[in-house]
């Protein structure tokens, strides 16, 4: 939903993608090793452990929502370059992912 959000979003990008295209590029990525992560049971629970842990705030609040997603879709590693996130990858006593 981000990505939607931010490629389709004119006062963030000069040309931004029209919708239908922006969608096209996430249907894109339908493939077999991909998966789409989502909220289940108990999500509330895990995301203000993680979010407790390291006094998330602001822009941090989508990384501690990625790593909350991490253990009921069982997700390994999470790869990102965002400087905020690695606070957040030590968390319930083990590393919860890594670049």
């Amino acid at each position: 939903m981000a990505y939607l959000r931010i490629a389709t979003q004119a006062s963030i990008l000069q040309r931004p993608l029209p919708p239908e295209r922006a969608m096209a590029n996430v249907g894109s990525l339908a493939l077999a090793h991909v998966q789409a992560a989502g909220e289940q049971d108990r999500f509330w629970t895990t995301f203000r452990a993680v979010a407790e842990s390291a006094a998330v705030r602001g822009n941090l609040v989508p990384d501690a929502h990625l790593v909350a997603l991490r253990p009921r879709n069982d997700v390994a590693t999470i790869n990102s370059h965002d400087p905020g996130l690695p606070p957040l990858l030590w968390w319930g006593g083990r590393l919860a992912a890594g670049p």
